[in-house]
């Protein structure tokens, strides 16, 4: 039950920040006064009859969530060597892992836009740094599911 209320946590946080996403891209371009995309019509529109929309989403979001999964394997491994000497709570192992996904797309958005856009570009930042986390929280809950067939 406690791996679903985790799994519930990470659902629940990414859906609002996706929610929040939605908005603030269908906000800016109402404000903006561009004709025929001021609804949510018009951003479902997008996402499925425009043939770039998903090579553009893909590409915005696998490098750094690539970059910052092998950051955070090098960051386990490091602890994992170290295990005996340092005594990282689960807690502190997590918000390790999310800050390091975290700074990652900051650093990829500040490279590559020469600009950060604090509303959009922090939901980006949050949305990859989470992604991040879930991978290696799902990781581990399949190591443990292996070692728990192996000790029975």
């Amino acid at each position: 039950m406690k791996k679903f209320k985790e799994f519930f946590w990470f659902l629940i946080t990414f859906i609002i920040l996706s929610v929040f996403t939605i908005l603030t891209f269908v906000l800016q371009w109402k404000s903006a006064g561009v004709a025929g995309f001021v609804s949510g019509a018009g951003y479902l529109r997008l996402m499925f009859k425009d043939p770039i929309f998903f090579i553009a989403l893909f590409n915005s979001y696998v490098p750094p969530v690539i970059i910052g999964g092998v950051l955070c394997a090098v960051y386990k491994v490091i602890t994992f060597t170290l295990r005996k000497s340092i005594n990282i709570t689960r807690k502190t192992d997590y918000i390790i892992l999310f800050a390091i996904g975290f700074i990652i797309p900051v650093i990829y958005i500040i490279a590559f836009t020469k600009k950060f856009d604090f509303t959009s570009n922090l939901v980006f930042a949050l949305q990859v740094s989470l992604i991040v986390t879930f991978i290696f929280w799902l990781v581990e809950l399949v190591i443990s599911k292996i070692k728990r067939k192996d000790d029975k």
